[in-house]
Parts: structure tokens; C-alpha cells; sequence
């Protein structure tokens, strides 16, 4: 999972896989903070690469597209 602004710059990239469980609830996330700033509203992009794992088969896809932060 990771997260880029409108310069291509990566402002947050998730150390360790995130899992959802069947409601899709997760902890884990991003916060809307990069280098210990709260981000100022505007665009940006993400990039998913999801793992479905079912009955001992596993598939990848990735997912991209955009997200508008605003206060």
C-alpha cells in the first residue's frame, strides 16, 4: 500500500501487509502525516497490491487510483 502526492513523492508506504478481515475492518492505515506534518488538503494517489489467499489458491491484483484529503 503506498501513497504518492501530485509530484510523484512517496508520503506513506505501509511497512508491513495489511490485513482485512471479512467486514473489512483494519487497525492498520494511513494517517494523513508525512515526516511527522499533518499533510495540507489536496490529491493524491495510491497503489494496492492485493493478495487474495482462498482454499490454498492465490491471486494478485493491484489497484490504483485517487483520494481527495480535505478538512
Amino acid at each position: 500500500f503506498q501513497i504518492f502526492d501530485r509530484w510523484g513523492e512517496m508520503v506513506y508506504q505501509s511497512a508491513e501487509p495489511i490485513y482485512f478481515n471479512a467486514n473489512g475492518a483494519s487497525e492498520d492505515g494511513w494517517d494523513f502525516y508525512f515526516n511527522g506534518e499533518l499533510l495540507n488538503p489536496a490529491v493524491f494517489v495510491y497503489v494496492v497490491n492485493l493478495v487474495y489467499n482462498s482454499a490454498g489458491s492465490e491471486a494478485v491484483e493491484t489497484l490504483y487510483g485517487d483520494v481527495t484529503l480535505i478538512r
